[in-house]
């Protein structure tokens, strides 16, 4: 099997596998301190920092709008990255003040007065510059990412940091939602910004200790670009691939809609149903859950069913959860919540509790099916440009959803809808934003994703949709051979793999080629086998050609299954085996394949061969090759077998030489069950033949062979050995004659050698019936059996 590549440091150091586990461990720590930051900087207390201030909901949806736009600078900065022999003090440069800039929304509430336009004002320009900053550092770090996290293991490691990180959010959010709710609300008059001062402080000092230990992970050698390239062409060199621009394109519908909705339901929440903080937090808290406890699990899964397959799915699921705001009602609920025992909450959070846990798993796991297929699909040389034109585009399709969230939020704040839901309540801007967002996601994005090339180990979409409960079936039974420990679960798993996941599992199935139990090892090469794919077979034939391969009997007969050509030199290859049951399967094989480069060297076997089942086996195969040079091999070691298995064995691989392939084997089944009916039918197709013909042939000759037909039949049937086979030769030579014009006149060896002239088939027919029906008998053949 192929060996990993050799992954080196900026430093010029190998990157070991110890260093590159360890290098992920700190990525997840210090992402875990970063996800603080994030929980304010992107949550609630943003948002609701803004409203104290008195920001409109244009404003308010600006910071995410930003958020989007900055990420024009992506390209510039990949541009000046790509000059550089490390990424890493570039990135760190960035981030670092990127960070600490949130410390002016702590400090603002002591130099401007509260709730003054000013205040809201400036807080947007510190979340530009930061944003714009943050937005440089992207693709490096992404690039970097992308270089140092192995691909083998990318989904699973980036859904055990997604739940790492997340419980980390999750705390955050927590927190930031009791801190802020100790103090009173800003817009009374004994309100106070302190609680937002503290919350803000408090992230900036976290986002600073995320880069600091970032500075710690190792950072792979970047791939050179070309720097003589004109730069538009640098730019777009990663558009030329399909793949990624329909990545960028479905991934920019859904950026949309994440900011069409983003900050205006916690807006809708405080607005109508006048929620605390903390009730935010908590669904806020729910979310994150879902996607803590979905993380480690959709990592898994999406290196088992496939990146774009898994993406899909969840792309399609992920809007369906907005329907639970269409059904909120202006009440209260009590809940039983652990650690707080029961609990009175409005209606919608009682929902939204349940329902958040469920979304937070839905969209983490587009998240992550973004993240693992832009690794994929972004080109090793100039990735950090690739990361820098995907973000960019995404970016701006992006921008454009919270400005007009915002826009659809302050219009029908002014121009209310008449009409009223089930429960009682307004239909309200939410509700509108929700019925756009699954519109875009549903007809934009999801084609996008489906226009991304299938990969080879992926499950279908119409197989995943359409039959859930049978696709639930193979997902867990790929989890099974995933996870499973023993030497008999893991031959049970592989053995109840099902046909759909077959295809899927190829890259767990070459792995248990090398498994330390045998039983694991031959039905993971059966398994190869059945699937039949370039992968699967490229694993068997490399397998097959190892020195003492172990494996060699059973791969032989998986290939023989698969019967693909690229397996023919491997197998040839093992026609010198010494062990007999490697050189009979081989034979076999190579017979089922049907490649005629196989024939001398199965003749040359045949030839050789002192063991039966050897013997047997190479004259089945040639017979499936049609080698009628075959045939004056078997014929004496037929007569001089005494094993009547054997016996019967080479006498069908003769009918197959003779006839069609498995024509005579029928012919002798049926009649082993019922003797001379099938004989019977098959002459009585000659017969009818020479009654359509009659007038043709001329009556003479057409009574003649019927006459020969009815004798040939009733020596049959009287099993006479003697007079059957004359009888056939003579039948044949009257119809050799009637095709032909060739007689007997002079003799059967000149017959002979005038029919293999022009229909070599039929001339070695003639030779063996004239061999049945009058050489047979004598010292070099032996009684007639």
């Amino acid at each position: 099997m192929s060996k990993s590549k050799a992954i080196y440091t900026t430093g010029g150091q190998r990157l070991s596998r110890s260093m590159q586990q360890g290098g992920l461990w700190l990525n997840i720590v210090a992402g875990s301190l970063g996800m603080v930051w994030v929980a304010v900087a992107m949550g609630i207390p943003i948002t609701m920092f803004m409203e104290c201030l008195g920001a409109s909901a244009v404003m308010i949806g600006m910071i995410v709008t930003i958020q989007q736009l900055s990420t024009i600078v992506q390209v510039p900065a990949a541009l000046f990255a790509e000059r550089l022999s490390a990424r890493k003090p570039f990135w760190m440069a960035m981030a670092i003040p990127h960070r600490l800039l949130w410390v002016v929304p702590a400090l603002l509430p002591f130099v401007v007065a509260r709730q003054s336009s000013a205040a809201a004002w400036i807080t947007l320009g510190m979340v530009a510059v930061s944003w714009l900053l943050a937005q440089a550092a992207t693709p490096l770090w992404y690039s970097w990412m992308a270089d140092l996290v192995p691909e083998r293991t990318r989904g699973r490691f980036w859904g055990i940091r997604q739940s790492v990180t997340m419980a980390a959010h999750l705390l955050g959010m927590w927190g930031a939602g009791w801190l802020l709710d100790r103090f009173p609300d800003p817009r009374r008059e004994d309100g106070s910004f302190l609680g937002f001062s503290i919350v803000f402080g408090l992230a900036a000092l976290m986002g600073a200790l995320d880069i600091a230990v970032h500075g710690l992970v190792p950072e792979p050698r970047n791939a050179p670009s070309e720097m003589d390239e004109p730069i538009g062409r640098r730019i777009l060199a990663p558009l030329k691939s399909a793949d990624f621009r329909w990545l960028t394109w479905a991934f920019g519908f859904w950026f949309f809609t994440l900011g069409l909705t983003g900050s205006f339901g916690i807006l809708y929440l405080t607005r109508v149903f006048h929620v605390s903080y903390i009730h935010l937090s908590l669904i806020m808290i729910s979310a994150s859950l879902g996607t803590v406890v979905s993380g480690f699990f959709w990592g898994q899964l999406m290196d088992l069913i496939g990146v774009r397959a898994f993406g899909t799915v969840m792309m399609l699921l992920a809007p369906t959860v907005g329907a639970a705001w269409f059904l909120f009602q202006d009440t209260t609920v009590s809940l039983f919540l652990p650690f707080a025992g029961s609990v009175t909450l409005p209606q919608p959070i009682a929902i939204l509790l349940v329902v958040n846990f469920l979304a937070g798993a839905l969209f983490s796991g587009v998240g992550l099916s973004q993240l693992n297929l832009l690794g994929a699909l972004a080109p090793q040389k100039g990735r950090t440009m690739a990361m820098a034109v995907h973000w960019t585009l995404v970016g701006g399709l992006g921008a454009l959803g919270p400005l007009a969230g915002g826009l659809i939020t302050d219009w029908l704040q002014l121009h209310p809808i008449g009409a009223h839901l089930p429960g009682g309540l307004q239909l309200g801007f939410m509700h509108v934003l929700i019925l756009f967002q699954t519109g875009v996601v549903w007809f934009l994005a999801l084609p996008c994703m489906l226009k991304i090339n299938r990969q080879a180990q992926e499950l279908t979409i119409p197989f995943l949709v359409g039959n859930p409960l049978r696709a639930a079936s193979t997902v867990y039974g790929l989890m099974r051979l995933s996870g499973a420990v023993s030497p008999q679960e893991r031959v049970q798993a592989v053995r109840n793999l099902s046909p759909e996941s077959e295809n899927v599992a190829v890259s767990d199935l070459v792995a248990k080629l090398d498994d330390p139990h045998s039983d694991v090892r031959e039905e993971a090469a059966f398994a190869l086998g059945r699937i039949g794919t370039v992968e699967a077979i490229s694993a068997l034939t490399e397998k097959l050609e190892e020195p003492g391969a172990d494996l060699a009997p059973q791969i032989a007969r998986a290939l023989r299954r698969s019967r693909d050509p690229r397996s023919v030199d491997a197998l040839m290859g093992k026609l010198s085996d010494d062990d007999r049951e490697t050189l009979t399967e081989s034979v076999r094989a190579l017979g089922e394949i049907g490649d005629r480069r196989a024939a001398a060297p199965l003749l040359e076997v045949l030839h050789n061969a002192d063991d039966d089942k050897v013997v047997s086996a190479s004259s089945e195969a040639l017979a499936r090759l049609g080698e009628m040079a075959a045939i004056y091999e078997i014929i004496p070691r037929l007569k001089a077998t005494r094993n009547p298995a054997l016996k019967r064995s080479m006498a069908m691989a003769v009918g197959d030489l003779l006839g069609k392939h498995d024509g005579f084997y029928t012919l002798f089944i049926k009649e082993e069950r019922n003797r001379g009916v099938e004989v019977a039918r098959v002459l009585g197709k000659i017969q009818k033949w020479l009654r359509k013909n009659r007038q043709a042939l001329g009556a003479e000759k057409v009574s003649s062979l019927q006459q020969k037909l009815l004798n040939l039949e009733t020596a049959y049937e009287e099993e006479n050995l003697t007079l059957a086979p004359t009888l056939l030769l003579e039948l044949a030579i009257a119809l050799a004659s009637l095709k032909f014009g060739l007689t007997a006149a002079g003799n059967m060896q000149t017959l002979t050698e005038a029919l293999l002239w022009r229909d070599p088939r039929l001339g070695t027919g003639f030779w063996y019936l004239h061999l049945l029906g009058e050489e047979w008998q004598g010292e070099k053949w032996g009684q007639r059996d």
